[in-house]
């Protein structure tokens, strides 16, 4: 373990003074980007474009051979485990069961390992090109590359920053073992003039510094396309994806202003971010087209297909070593439908029962899983395959299906393509922005209309936690697409996964009155060995930390 560690290490330092020389040759990117994409590319730079794309899907980074280790995607997967309404069916070829049952995550562990490594791999893909063309010089549609590169690493940086970030918990202190407060502290940001001396001494960024960084990039990228419009292509962060990703920066450093006082940031205020926060998903919407029940529910192109409500996605190529590798890949985790993947030998995915069970069945949503023998809805679920659908526990997942529909080839059902922002969630975020500044008439307007013209034409609401509503409305939008651990942890919000009737294995039966300590992602052993700031400065280790009764 420790070998590899170091290896990583050394390779974190060697892409960084790599990517100072701003060179690179297009032989060094055949692992990430495609054939198609490389072929008749005229200049290298265009192939670290392409490059950037083709990284989410990069399988193998720690080179062995891992099953959970397929790039972005197997993040997201991990990411909605740590909530209460995704759950996976006990089993022994479950990889993912330490992130379930919170035990051995801490800084030894593999699994976190292959968190920070990918994500800080898809980033260095994005310092690549950023290094390799002078802003000063750029034509058109170099500018045009800036943008992409800008807004892609701001993404990175925006979910490894909100990942790593310490919050306050009901199972770890802010105060880690070797008596340093680490209270807000994100990640080392690494860019494309970083050296390889401030490599080895580069510390974590609090939070408001980290939020600054992110909303920088994402403003030149924003200033880019206003300039010279972007690269048309939705595999890469475009004008409407920027401003998503504003709207997501916003209220990330809104939620915190609101919870932990402005006094950590001068020049805003909560509100102040709440509002840009509604006006960047505004603009956003204007990209998009919310799905209809008949696009929700294809078998054949359901969450695996660009479609007008994407904003940006990612594809698997055919030929790409995580396709090819038959299971090691997002499809034979999130779907239950193939023969051949993961889900479907034991570790099935399916949603919590209580969960289930608030949504109505008058909300078409609610077809995005196998409804228990009896149900009224038992019968109105589709299926790719009714063998394999019989062979689904109750509560399976049905929402994301393989390519075209395909349960068997897995040459067709692997290759597709995996949302990374609908405009849904856009749709979501003006709404809570709204009732986050307290201007909730408004904020229950858009929620009423977007329910009832799209998802349930009988919904109303008649709580009296406007915000709450939201969250979880917006937790049924988004199941299974890597996104609802966000707002658990800004919006502070604990699990229940321990009650009669439970769906979840009883060692992930913890319950939470806050934000889960696991939430606060720990740095691995290679990152502490290699980088002296960040040697004192790790958040603590969660493992264990939730007894049966409830917190520590």
């Amino acid at each position: 373990m420790k070998k590899r560690y170091k290896k990583f290490g050394t390779m974190l330092l060697a892409a960084a003074a790599f990517l100072l020389s701003g060179c690179i040759d297009e032989a060094d990117l055949t692992s990430a980007v495609s054939s198609e994409q490389l072929s008749g590319n005229a200049s290298s730079t265009e192939a670290l474009l392409w490059g950037m794309s083709a990284s989410l899907s990069m399988s193998d980074v720690l080179g062995d051979d891992r099953s959970d280790d397929y790039g972005i995607g197997s993040i997201m997967h991990i990411l909605d485990i740590m909530g209460e309404e995704y759950v996976i069916e006990p089993h022994f070829y479950d990889w993912y069961d330490k992130w379930s049952m919170n035990e051995g995550v801490g800084a030894n562990s593999s699994g976190v390992e292959l968190v920070w490594v990918t994500l800080y791999r898809t980033c260095m893909t994005a310092n690549a090109l950023l290094g390799n063309i002078n802003p000063q010089t750029a034509n058109d549609t170099q500018k045009q590359y800036l943008a992409a590169g800008h807004a892609f690493r701001a993404a990175i940086y925006l979910d490894a920053a909100r990942m790593y970030e310490f919050l306050p918990n009901d199972g770890k202190s802010q105060i880690n073992k070797d008596g340093k407060d680490v209270f807000g502290l994100t990640v080392p940001f690494v860019f494309e003039t970083t050296s390889e001396k401030d490599v080895r001494n580069n510390p974590r960024v609090f939070h408001t510094d980290a939020f600054n960084y992110i909303k920088e990039d994402l403003e030149k990228a924003l200033s880019f396309i206003e300039e010279v419009g972007c690269v048309e292509d939705k595999t890469l962060p475009g004008y409407y994806a920027v401003c998503g990703l504003l709207a997501r920066a916003y209220m990330w450093h809104g939620s915190f202003l609101k919870e932990f006082g402005a006094h950590y940031d001068e020049s805003l205020a909560a509100n102040d971010c709440f509002a840009a926060a509604a006006r960047y998903a505004k603009a956003a919407q204007e990209g998009g087209v919310p799905l209809t029940k008949a696009q929700w529910t294809d078998v054949s192109t359901g969450f695996n297909t660009f479609n007008s409500a994407w904003l940006w996605g990612y594809s698997f190529s055919k030929e790409g070593t995580a396709v090819q590798s038959i299971i090691n890949n997002w499809t034979s985790w999130a779907s239950n439908e193939v023969s051949y993947g993961y889900a479907a030998v034991g570790p099935f995915v399916k949603v919590d029962a209580r969960f289930y069970n608030r949504i109505p069945d008058t909300d078409f949503r609610k077809l995005s899983w196998k409804a228990p023998q009896g149900h009224a809805l038992y019968d109105l679920v589709g299926y790719c395959d009714k063998g394999m659908f019989d062979a689904m526990p109750d509560y399976a997942s049905v929402k994301i299906r393989p390519g075209e529909g395909e349960p068997h080839d897995y040459n067709v059902a692997s290759a597709v393509s995996v949302p990374l922002m609908r405009v849904e969630e856009m749709i979501f975020i003006e709404m809570e922005a709204l009732a986050q500044m307290g201007r909730e008439d408004e904020a229950e307007t858009l929620l009423t209309a977007f329910m009832r013209n799209h998802r349930n034409p009988d919904y109303q609401y008649s709580g009296d936690n406007l915000i709450e509503e939201i969250f979880f409305q917006k937790r049924v939008e988004l199941w299974g697409e890597g996104r609802n651990y966000f707002d658990y942890k800004r919006l502070n919000k604990g699990v229940t996964r321990r009650y009669e009737g439970s769906t979840f294995g009883g060692d992930a039966q913890m319950n939470t009155a806050t934000r889960p300590a696991w939430m606060n992602l720990v740095l691995p052993d290679g990152e502490i060995d290699n980088n002296e700031a960040v040697r004192s400065y790790n958040n603590p280790d969660p493992s264990g930390c939730y007894v049966e009764d409830g917190a520590n």
